[in-house]
């Protein structure tokens, strides 16, 4: 899939929490009322006493520092055009515009891609309803995941018509562009969390991450009905539905009309992982059934299968939505 160029990653501002260990071997993943032997004032260990160490900040608080981040201010429409925004574009000349690269990298079976990037043969599978089609994919919309219109409304009147071109073909991030059924993004329209969530329930923690992100992303403002209606989904959400880590997108402001002065470029961070659709939490999209429970670390365990019956890498021997559970 063509991804069209960012800067390097940068390091998501985080803060830590305490927690006490205790003497002897080394504990993974030690709860954090354990006790640790420390070092006293004399240089000699003292067994018993306390030590507070650093512990990782927890998925959904880091999720939550994100969304607090956000410049809050309200939305403007004035002067939105859709066709201000270059949309599917063929970056990189292979005759498969944007839309036919997220339709190739987010279906569960690969379709055959054929002249000038008819698809054909491929498995689809919508995050947002669930919904699943066999073929070309004709029955799939490509969304942009944060819409054009409320782009615009955040942010995007003031940028020049290179970053909007770049914005509404992003590949660089995994979720900016999302392959769901066109049913599904009829109903969601240019509607914000405040106006519309995914159906279906299990997407939504997800939803609010890339939400987050891709507002992120590109320096767009959050109202603040949307604002509200992100936290009550963050707050629901578990540690092992999140998680991700944050890149670089630039943003280069339009040079106003009045002023010929230079443009100023505006570093931004977002998540960056391709994630495969069928599955929470986060599982590499791989091809065919090129994964099984002993590739998946503990933090990725256990695994929801999205669609009981879309199980593409044969995860859930039962069958019950679950799977790699011991």
């Amino acid at each position: 899939m063509a991804t069209l160029p960012l800067e390097g990653p940068v390091e998501p501002v985080a803060t830590t929490t305490t927690a006490l260990t205790v003497e002897g071997p080394e504990v993974v993943d030690s709860p954090p009322s354990a006790v640790e032997a420390v070092e006293g004032d004399s240089g000699s260990s003292v067994s018993g006493s306390l030590q507070v160490a650093d512990r990782p900040e927890s998925a959904v608080a880091v999720l939550q520092g994100r969304l607090e981040a956000l410049v809050l201010q309200p939305e403007r429409r004035s002067g939105y055009d859709r066709d201000l925004f270059d949309h599917w574009v063929d970056a990189d000349g292979d005759r498969c515009d944007a839309r036919r690269e997220v339709l190739i990298a987010e279906a569960v079976v690969a379709p055959r891609v054929g002249t000038s990037c008819s698809l054909s043969g491929g498995q689809w599978y919508s995050v947002y309803d669930g919904a699943a089609e066999q073929g070309s994919g004709r029955g799939f919309d490509v969304d942009h995941l944060v819409p054009l219109a409320e782009a615009w409304d955040s942010g995007a009147y003031g940028w020049d018509s290179d970053t909007r071109r770049r914005y509404a073909n992003d590949l660089g991030y995994a979720h900016s562009l999302v392959a769901v059924s066109s049913s599904s993004n009829r109903q969601k329209g240019a509607g914000d969390p405040a106006d519309w969530l995914p159906p279906l329930a299990s997407a939504r923690c997800w939803y609010a991450e890339a939400w987050i992100a891709v507002k992120t992303r590109w320096g767009l403002s959050i109202d603040t009905a949307e604002l509200q209606a992100l936290r009550s989904v963050v707050s629901q959400c578990q540690d092992w539905q999140l998680g991700s880590a944050p890149v670089q997108a630039t943003t280069v402001v339009a040079a106003p009309t009045t002023d010929s002065g230079p443009t100023t470029t505006t570093t931004l961070a977002v998540v960056e992982d391709l994630c495969h659709p069928a599955y929470i939490p986060c599982l590499p999209n791989l091809p065919g059934d090129a994964l099984n429970c002993g590739d998946l670390s503990s933090s990725q365990k256990p695994v929801q299968v999205r669609t009981i019956g879309v199980d593409p890498y044969r995860l859930d021997r039962d069958g019950n939505g679950f799977a790699c559970t011991s």
